[in-house]
């Protein structure tokens, strides 16, 4: 299942906000992704329907373009207005964004039976007496408003099965709503995102002590010289490292002069690059974030776009790329490059399938701890979500390892920003 709903940090700005109110209980059911019940609640605290998305990223929609809309009786009707995707949640122009609709719109939505109108902002009126009432002409017609749901994942879909689940005892007109998408995965589920990074956790200080301060022969011999190659990093430069492991790529271009934020989802990995890279401190930021989660990826914006990106032996670790491609074009310049390269899926695999996505577990250095676990995919699966999140390819590699110099073990990719 993918998550749909925001999760709030106890640190966060908001949720230090709610803490200071007088009506704390009340103030925390309307942040975050909830549902306003003014008149009515929910009959259940769990629901799971089909949601039918309306692209709403050019305007909300008119009553004629809902004319071709049939019935959403036990459905929900998705608006995805791209406003959480674009403007990050709690800050002024996420709620400046115009996402109101007019009146005849939304009776003749209402004529149409849903349970939910779902949205990624604010609502579907501006805030404060408008919002309540159409929140409560939706309750009287047997609907409800679940506002701030993060839309990012479902792309181009017009339907997403959905898991609803409501507090609806909370005591508050605003009821905290988690959600999501249930579309069947087209990897197995006998490893999840979070055992892989269990995995990763474990083998993370053996992984530090194995690579050291060079890297490995493999990645100092096949991997580095073309990623330098299709990289050109230059002073000047700035440069998201991907899953930076212990940070020895970020280290070799901060040596150059070259300024780096440097991310891994495993935060002992993390511990032990900024250890390791203490010397360029002056350079490099490390953070934690998890490439999976839209919030963490943004999070990392900083005052300056990247110039550009790069990921050294990741992305086959990685159980959503689809989130990573998303947000690193958002991330960098106009026409900044993003170079990652990964297992050839041609000729590195376990298993006899090609075509078809899945996941099986092994070791990326004989005595690791854990096996961990790989996510294939085909070259069209990796080329289509490049050309998807707004990339085209303009240089490619396949490299070999050791004396076979006919089987290539590595793809290495340059993906260019050029949006259309």
């Amino acid at each position: 299942m993918q998550q749909l709903h925001i999760k709030l940090e106890v640190d966060s700005p908001l949720i230090q906000w709610v803490n200071a109110q007088a009506d704390s209980i009340g103030a925390r059911g309307h942040i975050g992704t909830h549902l306003d019940c003014y008149t009515t609640v929910p009959e259940k605290e769990e629901y799971q329907i089909k949601g039918i998305v309306i692209d709403c990223t050019a305007g909300m929609p008119s009553m004629d373009s809902m004319a071709h809309i049939g019935s959403l009786k036990n459905k929900a009707l998705i608006l995805h207005t791209g406003n959480l995707e674009h403007n990050r949640y709690g800050t002024e122009e996420y709620f400046n964004k115009d996402t109101t609709l007019c009146k005849v719109s939304l009776h003749t939505i209402l004529s149409k039976k849903p349970l939910f109108i779902i949205i990624d902002s604010h609502g579907i009126a501006e805030k404060g007496k408008r919002h309540i009432e159409f929140d409560k002409i939706c309750e009287a017609n047997g609907c409800h408003v679940i506002e701030n749901v993060d839309l990012s994942c479902i792309g181009n879909q017009k339907e997403v099965p959905l898991k609803i689940l409501i507090n609806i005892n909370h005591k508050s007109t605003g009821k905290p709503c988690e959600l999501y998408s249930i579309l069947e995965s087209c990897f197995d589920n006998t490893s999840s995102h979070e055992d892989s990074l269990k995995a990763w956790e474990a083998n993370a200080d053996f992984w530090d002590e194995s690579m050291g301060e060079n890297s490995n022969e493999f990645q100092r011999l096949t991997v580095r010289p073309i990623v330098n190659e299709l990289l050109k990093a230059t002073q000047g430069d700035y440069i998201l490292d991907i899953a930076c492991g212990n940070g020895n790529y970020s280290g070799y271009l901060a040596e150059q002069g070259i300024d780096v934020l440097a991310f891994d989802y495993s935060q002992r990995m993390v511990e032990l690059a900024r250890k390791r890279q203490a010397r360029f401190n002056d350079r490099i930021e490390f953070c934690v974030a998890d490439v999976t989660k839209y919030e963490d990826m943004m999070s990392l914006k900083r005052n300056k776009p990247f110039t550009k990106a790069v990921s050294n032996m990741a992305i086959m670790d990685i159980s959503d790329i689809d989130n990573l491609f998303r947000c690193v074009n958002k991330l960098l310049a106009e026409n900044g490059y993003f170079v990652f390269s990964t297992q050839h899926p041609c000729f590195v695999t376990l298993t006899n399938k090609y075509m078809t996505k899945h996941n099986y577990y092994g070791e990326a250095i004989e005595g690791q701890p854990q096996k961990q676990c790989y996510y294939h995919r085909s070259l069209q699966d990796i080329f289509e979500i490049c050309f998807r999140h707004g990339f085209i390819i303009d240089g490619f590699y396949e490299a070999c390892f050791g004396n076979d110099r006919e089987r290539p073990v590595v793809i290495i990719i340059r993906a260019k920003k050029h949006n259309l």
